[in-house]
């Protein structure tokens, strides 16, 4: 299935069950990267920031809340499982940009 997330076409192959789950978190990704572009890009309430800070953010926001997501209960292992690796993607972002 194709999915749209951040301005890019992406080919995902999930299984077809799952399809509603994966376009609803693309959707959930698409609004949370459009609320954080309003408030640092357009409307500029704070100092800009590019598009890299942006995206970390929203990983950021992503980790920090996603033991809060309210899902159905069979789902709850596979939030822990996308939420550990969310935080080990975030923990090897910081050390890359440490490096940099």
């Amino acid at each position: 299935m194709k999915l749209h997330v951040f301005n890019i076409d992406m080919e995902v192959n999930v299984p077809v069950e799952e399809e509603q789950r994966y376009r609803e978190a693309a959707e959930m990704v698409n609004r949370k990267i459009k609320a954080y572009r309003n408030v640092f890009v357009l409307y500029r309430y704070f100092p800009l920031k590019s598009e890299k800070e942006i995206l970390l953010m929203v990983l950021l926001d992503f980790a920090v809340r996603g033991g809060e997501c309210s899902s159905r209960p069979p789902a709850r292992g596979k939030w822990r499982t996308m939420i550990e690796r969310v935080n080990s993607l975030w923990d090897s972002m910081i050390n890359f940009l440490k490096y940099k």
